[in-house]
Formats: structure tokens, sequence, C-alpha cells
């Protein structure tokens, strides 16, 4: 997602809750900074791969590693796991 996308969610964390589903490191950091500028808290939800390879980070340590990347940025806020088995 790009930056001006990330900043218009930041933007709409402010006036509604809301939570996203991330897979990556790069997009939590990105995610971060965003909200950060803005100073607003986004959820995030750890998306794990369901086994299907189409999206989702590893189940097991790749998945809590990622969550504890969430953990450490304080404009977000762990909301939990999620996957998708379609």
């Amino acid at each position: 997602m790009g930056k001006s996308k990330l900043l218009r969610l930041a933007s709409l964390a402010k006036q509604a809750t809301l939570s996203v589903c991330v897979d990556d490191e790069q997009n939590v950091k990105n995610l971060a900074e965003a909200a950060r500028t803005i100073r607003s808290n986004i959820g995030v939800i750890i998306e794990i791969n369901a086994g299907q390879d189409r999206c989702g980070v590893e189940p097991g340590a790749p998945a809590v590693n990622l969550a504890k990347v969430v953990r450490n940025h304080p404009n977000l806020t762990l909301k939990g796991f999620q996957a998708y088995q379609g």
C-alpha cells in the first residue's frame, strides 16, 4: 500500500475503530510510521498462511515474530491472528 493510502487509513483510525491484516514486517513498519505521523492507533491482525500460499505469514515462529514487531510499535495494537482457507 502506498504512503498516501496509509496516511488516509491512519486518519480514518482517528474517527473510527478499525483493524487491518498484515503478513509482512515492512508492511507493519510502514503502517506504524503512518499511524505515528497522524497520531492515531491502528488495530493489527496477523494473517496466517493456511496452506494455499496465497497470503499470510507462515504459522508458528514466523507469525509470533511478526506479532512481536507489531507490539513494539506504540501506535499499533495487536488484535489477534486470522487465516483464510478458501
